[in-house]
């Protein structure tokens, strides 16, 4: 079977970050995990990495608006949880505000550039 290169980015893509494929993980870890995935409506790369994470059982946000109101109004209460942690493949500077303001709230971003975008992870930040 021929994939596309889309196929091969968002694969690699969700590995970067840490998703598996749904054949290699349980529902329950899933659920447990509470990934939400962010995504740039505009940007077909970052539309297809939310379409592939949420096969995984991830939750996708598409962005929109304010970055900082999105973050308080919506993602910061949910950073609280130990389980929880976000990812996305977005422009650099959407992603530079994220880790900005995640690390107010003791999460810690991992990161890698891909191309123009740049795919990251935030996880509560463990000693």
């Amino acid at each position: 079977m021929r994939h596309t290169r889309r196929y091969f980015m968002a694969v690699v893509s969700l590995a970067a970050v840490g998703v598996r494929t749904p054949r290699l993980v349980a529902a329950h870890e899933l659920a447990a995990r509470r990934l939400t995935v962010l995504f740039d409506a505009h940007l077909a790369d970052s539309r297809a990495f939310a379409r592939r994470a949420c096969m995984t059982g991830a939750r996708s946000v598409a962005l929109s608006g304010d970055i900082g109101e999105m973050w308080f109004e919506l993602l910061a209460p949910a950073s609280g949880a130990e389980e929880t942690a976000f990812a996305g493949l977005t422009r650099h500077a959407d992603a530079f505000v994220f880790s900005r303001l995640a690390q107010g709230a003791g999460m810690q971003m991992t990161q890698r550039t891909a191309g123009p975008l740049i795919m990251w992870r935030l996880d509560p930040f463990t000693a």
